[in-house]
């Protein structure tokens, strides 16, 4: 299964046989969530439309292992394989250590990424959780730098 599959498969375990209709809520809201394959799952990639209150949500979920309001909403084992071993890619920071549909870093956090600065940047240190909507086309990587340089003061 691919990286996109597994948020697919995170964002969508909101997917009312798993979680129902309140699992669908507390993250995505009434509306719906995005673009779908023929088996219903989002399409990875390009098909998950969010506001930042709905990443924010998302975020939390990762930095709480999957509980929400004290139910468990995606099992804890899910979130900890998500960055539980780094590849790296060769690539240059911050694209340099991949996980399970996560970026690692910076420092030691893990951040999903969007197209032009869509972010979610969990730091389990300081427990929180930072979310990132804008539109940046050329350096859109430095405002999750900018983000976890204010979280370390």
């Amino acid at each position: 299964m691919d990286a996109s599959a597994v948020v697919g498969r995170f964002v969508t375990a909101v997917d009312a046989e798993r979680l129902g209709a309140y699992g669908v809520h507390v993250l995505v809201g009434d509306d719906e969530a995005g673009h779908r394959c023929p088996g219903g799952w989002i399409v990875g990639g390009s098909g998950l439309e969010l506001r930042t209150e709905e990443l924010a949500r998302v975020g939390r979920l990762l930095r709480d292992r999957g509980r929400w309001a004290g139910k468990s909403l995606v099992d804890e084992s899910w979130v900890d394989r998500m960055h539980g071993t780094w590849h790296e890619t060769g690539g240059e920071p911050p694209f340099d250590r991949y996980g399970l549909a996560v970026w690692a870093g910076p420092g030691e956090g893990r951040r999903l990424d969007g197209r032009y600065g869509q972010y979610v940047l969990v730091d389990d240190e300081r427990n929180a959780v930072v979310t990132i909507t804008a539109h940046e086309e050329s350096r859109d990587h430095r405002l999750v730098e900018i983000a976890y340089e204010a979280l370390r003061g």
